[in-house]
């Protein structure tokens, strides 16, 4: 790389990106591009650019500061945020008091990102940062596409985190605010208890773990079983049995969090 983006250090690496951390201007920034050579990480960098600067600013979901190009490689920037949900995942204590505020920010961007006709479908703890005083802001719209839009899909293999990912991604079946909703579900849980109801590296038993889930979710003697309806509702495996909207979801939240 030269100019602007010259001998950045690599933070990350996913599947079609690179992720890098440096200072501009006093300020410590996250740059990320496309991985070079790669036209489909280009194809699908531009698409998450193209979503992420058409939805209005939230204080729940990243917005980048700057957008260009350098030597021939795309770019955008955004704030760094140094901690992320994936932190506290087994040991929640550590933040009790804020678990509302973040569970409700977290409701209140996927509410924002739905409302502008976007699925993110890609909820997962490593994609919430959390801000000053724990303000939860969801990034990585990398497999985000439009309400209704038909996948990029390549393979018959889906595309996700599979240990998130709603059971009708899985046969590649028509994504809707349900299919978010059940990932939602799923990172809470995984915050809370420091499980997900599959503990297996196998592709096939995970996917059977999705269409199997035990309930109750969290065992009634501890502090966060008042939201296993809740839970039971945004993991249900048919989409038709989870929270028709955001609205409802936020809605029996509160009831949950005993915030109605």
């Amino acid at each position: 790389m030269s100019g602007f983006l010259h001998n950045l250090d690599l933070y990350k690496q996913g599947g079609q990106s690179h992720l890098y951390k440096t200072m501009l201007d006093g300020i410590q920034i996250a740059v990320k591009t496309p991985i070079q050579g790669r036209p489909s990480s280009l194809k699908a960098f531009r698409k998450e650019l193209t979503i992420i600067q058409n939805l209005p600013p939230h204080p729940n979901v990243q917005t980048p500061m700057q957008v260009g190009e350098n030597a021939d490689l795309e770019f955008y920037t955004a704030l760094w945020v140094e901690q992320s949900l994936s932190d506290y995942v087994g040991c929640a204590e550590q933040i009790g008091d804020a678990i509302p505020q973040i569970l409700l920010g977290i409701c209140e961007g996927i509410k924002h990102i739905h409302n502008q006709g976007v699925l993110h479908l890609d909820v997962k703890p490593a994609n919430i940062l959390l801000a000053d005083n724990f303000r939860p802001v969801i990034i990585d719209f990398g497999l985000s596409r439009l309400l209704g839009s038909p996948p990029d899909q390549l393979s018959d293999v889906p595309e996700g985190t599979y240990q998130y990912m709603a059971p009708e991604l899985w046969n590649l079946g028509r994504a809707s605010a349900a299919t978010d909703i059940y990932s939602l579900g799923l990172t809470v849980l995984h915050l809370l208890t420091g499980k997900l109801p599959f503990m297996t590296s196998s592709i096939e038993s995970v996917k059977q773990g999705h269409l199997n889930i035990k309930h109750p979710l969290i065992p009634q003697n501890t502090e966060w079983h008042r939201l296993n309806y809740w839970l039971s509702k945004t993991v249900a495996p048919n989409p038709a049995q989870r929270f028709f909207n955001m609205n409802d979801t936020i809605d029996e939240l509160c009831v949950g969090l005993d915030l109605s």
